[in-house]
């Protein structure tokens, strides 16, 4: 055990002479109920009982002091899944009794504490990836005997800002060069990165948004054409199409006097532990064809309480397909639930299993049609859930937005949503 329960006291009886200057306005958007949703498990006094949960949850619990039960503080362990931001909130109790939050370390050096009187108390600090934190709460050791009283008690640590690559507009990284450098489709047309990314890049801007919200980089120097330099580069739609097709050197053909690559469709993707091991990263998929819509919420939101940098989702019709990101949701599972398992990635391109009618990306590429209807779509707002979880999707700056304000939660719902893909 890394701290006697004396350290909570001397600091709960330290922060019971400040006041709050926390805005409780602040508190609904990053800490509504949403995710996991448990009671605290007893004994949860000390760091080695401490309940572990993860980077969305809600845990409903009770704190007591009366002449014969002493139990004024619950502890709960997390691990850091991103470097980012971790709000931790503790509400719904009556204003007369003074109920904080204690934020601290693993070497029991304190991070942060709450303070104040009314019905909540909220703590917002900076987190690193892979670190442990524990969080008590705590009812304030001068209470009188004869206290006893509920809580509501929220977790949430998402990246500082969520990356946004999209494809039609491109948006978010550099294009520099991306005209001389393509590919040759099997009619002989020369295709550009440019107008690749464009017109079906959906996945490679999404595997880059969850990449660069996992901070990862490319294990080794390579070079990039748009700056004519070598580094450690960083993900977004560009560095993931070259990890995509392994790095490999582009050609000069001096028919177009452009630089293509000796491959099919540089944006199709093919092999994603390729792909993410070039970052760093594992990836796992799951099928989700045989799910309902309901199953299909119930399946995401777990996995976003476990992956905040975001889940990779992708869309598949007879005549289309689709990935964005999901990013954070407030629908509400317990904590018991149990999903299906995601499996490690194969080799082979994911696409090719799901259906025997599936038309690749590579038949949508150029056809701006398609892609000019995915940001014309007007948007139906009555997508089941739909207002209940934020994406971003690739398509019409759609960054940060929920659901059923996008094309393809409008056009392509639950129905469409074929596979999850997960990054480690």
């Amino acid at each position: 055990m890394k701290r006697s329960i004396a350290i909570l006291i001397i600091f709960s009886v330290i922060i019971g002479c400040l006041s709050s200057t926390t805005n409780s306005k602040v508190y609904a958007n990053e800490v509504a109920p949403a995710a996991i949703t448990t009671n605290e498990i007893e004994p949860n006094n000390t760091d080695a009982q401490a309940q572990e949960i993860y980077s969305d949850y809600t845990i409903y619990g009770n704190v007591t002091r009366t002449s014969t039960t002493y139990d004024i503080y619950d502890t709960f362990c997390i691990v850091s899944e991103i470097t980012g931001t971790a709000n931790f909130w503790v509400g719904d109790f009556p204003a007369s009794i003074d109920i904080n939050i204690v934020v601290y370390d693993e070497d029991a050096t304190i991070v942060e504490g709450s303070s104040g009187t009314g019905t909540q108390r909220y703590i917002s600090i900076p987190v690193v990836k892979g670190t442990l934190y524990y969080a008590t709460v705590c009812l304030d050791s001068s209470s009188s005997n004869g206290i006893s009283s509920t809580y509501t008690f929220r977790t949430r640590m998402f990246p500082t800002s969520y990356s946004y690559y999209g494809q039609y507009p491109l948006q978010g990284f550099n294009t520099n060069n991306l005209t001389n450098y393509g590919w040759i489709n099997s009619d002989g047309i020369y295709c550009s990165l440019e107008d690749l990314i464009t017109d079906a890049g959906c996945f490679m801007c999404s595997f880059a948004m969850v990449l660069d919200n996992m901070s990862k980089q490319t294990t080794t120097q390579r070079y990039d054409y748009r700056t004519n330099t070598s580094g450690y580069l960083l993900p977004d739609p560009y560095t993931v199409t070259l990890a995509n097709v392994n790095f490999t050197s582009p050609i000069y053909n001096s028919t177009y006097n452009k630089y293509c690559y000796p491959t099919s469709n540089p944006v199709s993707y093919n092999s994603l532990p390729q792909l993410t091991g070039h970052f760093g990263a594992t990836a796992s998929v799951l099928y989700l064809s045989q799910y309902s819509a309901e199953q299909k919420a119930e399946i995401l939101t777990y996995y976003l309480s476990e992956n905040p940098e975001g889940i990779i989702a992708g869309y598949s019709t007879s005549s289309n397909t689709h990935a964005i990101v999901f990013a954070s949701t407030t629908y509400e599972i317990p904590s018991n639930y149990s999903p299906p398992v995601a499996q490690p990635a194969s080799s082979v391109h994911e696409d090719g299993l799901l259906m025997g009618s599936y038309i690749s990306e590579e038949s949508i590429a150029h056809s701006e049609s398609i892609i000019r209807n995915r940001a014309l779509s007007p948007f139906s707002n009555t997508t089941v859930y739909g207002s209940q979880f934020i994406v971003y999707d690739p398509v019409n700056g759609a960054a940060g937005v929920s659901f059923d304000r996008t094309w393809t939660g409008t056009e392509m719902g639950w129905d469409a949503l074929q596979r999850i893909i997960i990054f480690d």
